[in-house]
């Protein structure tokens, strides 16, 4: 599904009005009557008392025909305004005057004793106030009024958003509504699925009003995606049946140090519970020495470097024999296990790493030179922003597919910006990222946004139980793992998230979300491809019983 800013849904608001020529008043009645019936299945007990809170603009106009369709049901609807009702103009004024004909009422707030009395018994409220047109922050009155609401133990409904929240950003203007849900007129917008806006909006519905198709649909990829389940399920790669070990790629993984022994492993794993064929884990000895006996599905290499604790001048030796590009290190100190080791489709580069400053020319070369698609995690990151910072080097032409994993801190630090910056503009601040370094930008965070530059898809799985240490490895491996099976890097980036946050999303269904482990979100990876490959609703059951 398409995801807009507020600049875009407005467009397509007045296309389907000016050129297509739907009343503006048709449109209003539809989302308010979808309001009104997204009430009635939360709140079907119709004697109830229902605030709806009407700003001055188009959103107080869905305001007051949700209203009319609440009192039609036998709900006492009540009207509260925060603006002179006289100011109400345009299509927002026709629902007021269909509403005030009807017998209903409009009481204009102006003290918070009067707003107390009016929200006893309420069962609900529906805020109307302000959509994506809100710019400035919500103060006085009416930021007492925001700050008093969210002190009551109300569940309030979002008319498309939360009131107070940034339509693009997600951030809070001053201060906002805290909503239990939110129903977003048209087509998501990104404040929505971007943190705070995320935290404010509670579970997001999108109700279609009736916007003409060919304003709302993309007709091709160019467009902002948020990755859902049909989305990844049309990603998710073909397995013939006589398919074979080699057909399903290979993934070096290359990381690991004394520090960091625990995260090539993960990401190692992750490889094969994303289909590919053989996950290697090339390390150095501290590392590899304590992982004999373990894991015997995952093959492993040693590689000579001068401290044992991280990968420098030798290990790129070593490597130089087995990799295309890399011939200009090539020399003695290749490690001999290497020519054992099948030929790699993909590299992992960087989990558990460290910041050894003696790997840093390990990390440009094989960013700089090799000819492999590559995902780049972690530490190596970091040694590339530091290589740019020293040399003055990026590359926006690498010769391969690159694509990085940052966290915010991570991205932070490549873009040598300050994380409240970042957050202003994420989707902005991600493409930049892509096209400053030539990768596909996969900006892990709640939610976890994709770029490469053009497009910008975010995705819309994931919840708190992947907050741990280990998960962001998992996810390094599993899209490496979708590399190596020949996947394009900006659909490999968007199907390995989405998958990775909807094996969250199971193991949260059944435990809750907190608790487990980085490996058990690997194990429900598994399952999330039964899901892909058939009927969600038929197979989720299934699989849970398996988790």
């Amino acid at each position: 599904m398409r995801i807009v800013s507020a600049e875009e849904m407005a467009a397509i608001d007045r296309a389907a009005i000016h050129e297509i020529g739907i009343p503006g008043a048709v449109l209003m009645e539809k989302a308010g009557g979808m309001a009104a019936e997204l009430i009635k299945r939360m709140f079907p007990h119709v004697k109830q008392k229902i605030i709806i809170l009407c700003g001055p603009g188009n959103n107080g106009g869905d305001g007051f025909a949700a209203a009319r369709r609440l009192r039609e049901w036998g709900y006492e609807a009540v009207c509260l305004t925060f603006t002179d009702p006289g100011r109400i103009k345009g299509d927002a004024a026709i629902w007021k005057n269909v509403w005030l004909n009807l017998g209903g009422e409009i009481e204009y707030i102006e003290d918070m004793d009067r707003l107390e009395e009016r929200l006893r018994g309420c069962g609900c409220i529906l805020d109307a106030l302000f959509g994506t047109g809100l710019q400035r922050p919500l103060e006085g009155r009416l930021g007492e009024a925001v700050d008093f609401i969210n002190s009551k133990d109300i569940p309030v409904i979002g008319m498309d958003l939360p009131s107070g929240i940034d339509g693009d950003s997600g951030q809070v203007l001053g201060r906002a509504l805290r909503c239990c849900r939110t129903l977003t007129v048209g087509l998501p917008k990104w404040g929505l699925y971007i943190d705070p806006g995320r935290e404010y909006a509670g579970k997001v519905e999108v109700a279609d009003i009736g916007f003409p198709e060919q304003n709302t649909l993309s007709r091709s990829l160019e467009y902002d995606q948020l990755v859902g389940f049909e989305l990844a399920k049309s990603l998710l790669p073909p397995r013939p049946r006589s398919g074979h070990k080699g057909t399903f790629g290979t993934v070096w993984t290359l990381g690991g140090s004394s520090v960091y022994g625990g995260a090539p492993v993960l990401a190692a794993s992750a490889v094969l519970r994303s289909g590919a064929g053989l996950s290697v884990l090339i390390g150095v000895k501290d590392m590899t020495d304590s992982l004999k006996g373990l894991y015997p599905e995952i093959m492993r290499c040693t590689l000579a470097s001068r401290s044992g604790a991280y990968y420098d001048s030798l290990s790129l030796r070593a490597l130089a024999s087995r990799l295309e590009g890399l011939e200009e290190y090539g020399g003695e100190g290749g490690a001999e296990e290497l020519a054992y080791m099948p030929a790699p489709g993909a590299i992992c580069l960087g989990p558990g790493m460290a910041r050894f400053e003696e790997s840093r020319e390990f990390v440009r070369a094989l960013w700089l030179k090799c000819p492999l698609p590559m995902v780049i995690d972690a530490d190596a990151l970091r040694h590339i922003a530091d290589i740019c910072r020293e040399r003055g080097e990026s590359a926006p032409n690498p010769p391969a597919p690159r694509i990085f994993t940052p966290h915010l801190g991570e991205l932070s630090y490549l873009m040598d910006v300050s994380i409240g910056e970042l957050l202003k503009n994420l989707p902005e601040y991600a493409g930049e990222c892509a096209r400053r370094f030539g990768c596909t930008a996969a900006v892990k965070g709640a939610p976890t946004l994709i770029s490469d530059g053009r497009r910008r898809w975010l995705n819309a799985s994931g919840n708190p139980i992947l907050a741990q240490g280990g998960s962001g490895d998992i996810l390094a491996g599993l899209i490496s793992g979708l590399l190596a099976q020949g996947m394009d890097a900006f659909e490999a980036a968007a199907l390995g998230v989405y998958a990775h946050g909807r094996a969250g999303d199971l193991l949260a269904e059944r435990y809750g979300n907190r608790g487990a482990q980085p490996q058990d979100i690997c194990r429900a990876i598994s399952l999330i491809w039964g899901l892909l490959s058939a009927d969600e609703n038929e197979m989720a059951e299934k699989y849970m019983d398996e988790v």
